[in-house]
């Protein structure tokens, strides 16, 4: 797990989106040393990549997530005042929208890889330090 498998995953994604996760990776890669002392971890290069990786995963899905939330959970308090939707500019948008559709795909589709890969466990974390710790007591096969 490392910075050019995470770069695959967001391939198919939008540009503003990729570089967004890509660049707060290359933060935690570069600030690796640091978050290890600060977790009070000694340094394993391997480790690093494996929570660059899972640390990208996770900010990917917050994003995702939380950009559906609020998009559907807005549409949920319009529908209770018998309004379907909203305009932004020129498009219209309601659960119908293509906005919408494309969204509610994205975030199914990465939480089924999310799945697959075994990841599910990391998104709920709150830190990188959070899944540094998690990730080295998995190593020593306290699960």
């Amino acid at each position: 797990m490392s910075l050019e498998l995470l770069d695959q995953m967001l391939e198919p994604l939008p540009y503003a989106l990729r570089d967004q996760i890509t660049g707060y990776a290359n933060a935690i890669d570069e600030s690796g040393e640091d978050i290890f002392a600060t977790a009070q971890v000694p340094f394993d290069r391997t480790l690093l990549d494996r929570v660059v990786f899972l640390a990208g995963v996770c900010r990917l899905w917050t994003l995702v997530d939380w950009q559906f939330s609020i998009l559907s959970n807005s549409l949920s308090i319009l529908s209770s005042s018998q309004v379907e939707g909203f305009a932004i500019g020129r498009r219209r948008l309601d659960r119908q929208s293509q906005e919408f559709v494309d969204l509610d795909r994205m975030r199914t589709e990465l939480l089924r890889r999310i799945r697959d890969l075994d990841c599910e466990r990391y998104v709920a974390l709150r830190s990188v330090q959070e899944i540094l710790l998690l990730l080295r007591e998995e190593a020593s096969g306290h699960q």
